[in-house]
């Protein structure tokens, strides 16, 4: 391993041993030639034939502006709860309009305003990171280059978010929203026709789903670390499990 590679590991492991165990990991999606969710119980569909190519970290799910991923979002957070979101991702070209977004991930509702819990570039406001409730948000950071790989996160408490790019706060902003129960957590493209405006030409990584909010250096660390194995971020998972299960005994 490089020695970036092992600097960042280390950093990881400090930013897990401070806060990411008391953290819950809800879904795990690590891309590497399937949509298995690695700690949780929403394993994925690839759809319209989405397919892999080399990622961050092993492999990431490619998109072609038709393609998408499908999972369940059983134990994900509703309603106002407390959450954090994280992904990798690279665009690889932009669609022509009338495309208005360049869809990341996100889960709810879609269709259903402030139902709806989503990340996305859009493109009527210059390619900037945007985090969204189905009609409103918080948008913010620089222009996204196609060809370059990013990480991007969201946390909210109540109904207060925060986007991150690269580690760093761009937006924050109180935004009502009340994100529905029983839906798909979807990447890569919006189903159906609310996905014909809203698609991704691109690459997409290491999809993490939190039922906490993770702190601005736990953020940071995701986005410093593009070598952890992905055995370490299992690690992870199963240590705030552990971590919540003993709270909830206590």
């Amino acid at each position: 391993m490089k020695l970036r590679g092992v600097i960042g590991l280390l950093t990881l492991a400090t930013s897990l041993s401070a806060g990411e165990a008391r953290a819950a990991l809800i879904s795990y999606w690590a891309a590497d030639g399937n949509a298995t969710d690695s700690v949780g119980p929403n394993s994925g569909t690839l759809v319209d034939g989405a397919t892999f190519a080399p990622g961050v970290i092993g492999q990431a799910f490619s998109f072609d502006g038709t393609s998408y991923v499908r999972a369940p979002t059983i134990g994900m957070p509703t309603g106002t709860q407390d959450r954090s979101i994280n992904l990798w991702f690279r665009i690889d070209s932009y669609a022509a309009l009338p495309v208005e977004e360049a869809f990341l991930a996100g889960y709810g509702a879609f269709g259903s305003f402030g139902q709806v819990y989503l990340l996305t570039i859009s493109l009527n406001a210059g390619n900037i990171p945007v985090w969204s409730q189905w009609g409103t948000g918080i948008a913010g950071g620089p222009t996204i280059q196609t060809d370059t790989w990013h990480n991007i996160g969201v946390t909210s408490t109540g109904n207060f978010a925060t986007l991150y790019l690269d580690g760093d706060v761009v937006a924050t902003g109180t935004v009502p929203f009340d994100t529905a129960a029983g839906t798909d957590f979807v990447i890569g493209r919006v189903p159906g026709e609310l996905g014909d405006i809203r698609q991704l030409i691109g690459l997409v990584d290491e999809i993490r789903v939190y039922d906490t909010v993770l702190s601005d250096s736990e953020m940071r660390a995701l986005a410093s670390v593009p070598e952890p194995t992905t055995g370490l971020l299992l690690i992870a998972g199963l240590l705030g499990l552990a971590a919540r299960r003993r709270m909830n005994a206590d």
